[in-house]
């Protein structure tokens, strides 16, 4: 059954901050960590292909690819499909 919504990053990080102030330890917190720093890790990766005048398009496939699977509303997946798009019409 495919989600219907997905977090934000916004949200995703907020709700890391909930856990990490609550008074008790919850160990899904760090797998919560874990998703926090993959996306953060993405979200580089995509801002140094967007940078680029004419990125690689098997990067930009590896990275579209790896954000996918995160299944987080991530803004950087359209931007990147747009620029391959834009490539590869010209």
């Amino acid at each position: 059954m495919e989600a219907k919504y997905k977090l934000t990053v916004e949200e995703l990080t907020l709700f890391f901050e909930q856990i990490e102030s609550l008074p008790c330890t919850i160990k899904e917190g760090e797998g919560v960590k874990e998703l926090l720093d993959r996306v953060t890790d993405f979200q580089k990766e995509a801002a140094v292909l967007l940078s680029q005048e004419m990125p690689e398009s098997q990067l930009l496939d590896k990275c579209i690819e790896s954000g996918v699977v995160l299944d987080i509303e991530l803004p950087e997946i359209p931007k990147l499909k747009q620029v391959i798009y834009i490539f590869s019409v010209f």
